[in-house]
């Protein structure tokens, strides 16, 4: 293993050593009372209802998405697995739900499951931190029956593009991908329609919660102007296996 590797590895843990949500300790108010629940918005569009569905998130943090998705579709019937790189966060979780839920400490380009185990697997900003995303999202397919969804960071944006030249970005690993080569990732895999569908239009982190509502009605109507919106800082990415 490389130093660099090593390295990163080592901050994954530093990150999820404390209960602090890694993503309020980057983005602020805004990524937790915005971002979060656009991710969940915009898979509720595409999922309205997943009763009786099993359902793997890769990459759980915290447990923030999954926490949200549980509030979102109250009264379905799901199961949620949840796997995480971090050892500490993975413990964390294991301590906050108990046996409610299914935790994993796994690696995004191997893991643990039997083909097609879950009905939807899904994974929120974690393929622009792996070293090889194409082999995550082979993965993926492999795992699912049918459907998957990512959020991602759009290699198109000069704001994310700026973002990855940090310090803080560089021990992550980061490094965003254009919207034709996150389909291509899955098209090589034997997957069908992919969409893509930029949002989180030109938003600063660390907005405080009072003052978050003309950055959000800015971002609202970005993501809708055509070509303009391709500057969003996010894509959604969705789409389905062949038969």
């Amino acid at each position: 293993m490389d130093n660099n590797v090593l390295d990163s590895d080592n901050y994954y843990e530093e990150i999820y050593s404390t209960e602090m949500s890694s993503r309020y300790k980057n983005e602020g108010d805004i990524g937790i009372y915005y971002r979060l629940p656009k991710f969940i918005e915009l898979f509720y569009i595409n999922f309205p209802s997943i009763d009786s569905l099993k359902l793997l998130e890769i990459g759980s943090g915290l447990g923030e998405i999954y926490d949200l998705i549980r509030e979102k579709y109250n009264g379905q019937d799901f199961s949620f697995t949840l796997t995480e790189y971090s050892k500490s966060a993975v413990q964390h979780m294991k301590n906050k739900y108990g046996n409610s839920v299914d935790v994993f400490e796994a690696d995004a380009c191997n893991l643990p499951f039997s083909d097609e185990e879950f009905d939807i697997v899904c994974s929120f900003d974690v393929m622009h931190h792996v070293s090889d995303p194409q082999k995550m999202a082979k993965e993926i397919l492999r795992v699912s029956k049918n459907a998957f969804f990512l959020c991602e960071a759009n290699g198109l944006s000069i704001i994310r593009k700026i973002g990855e030249k940090s310090s803080e970005a560089k021990k992550l690993g980061e490094k965003s991908y254009f919207p034709w080569e996150y389909k291509k990732f899955f098209t090589k895999n034997e997957a069908s329609c992919v969409n893509v569908l930029p949002f989180y239009f030109f938003v600063p982190p660390k907005i405080k919660k009072d003052k978050m509502k003309p950055f959000i009605t800015i971002s609202e109507i970005g993501q809708r102007v055509p070509l303009v919106k391709w500057q969003s800082q996010s894509l959604a990415i969705y789409g389905a296996k062949y038969q």
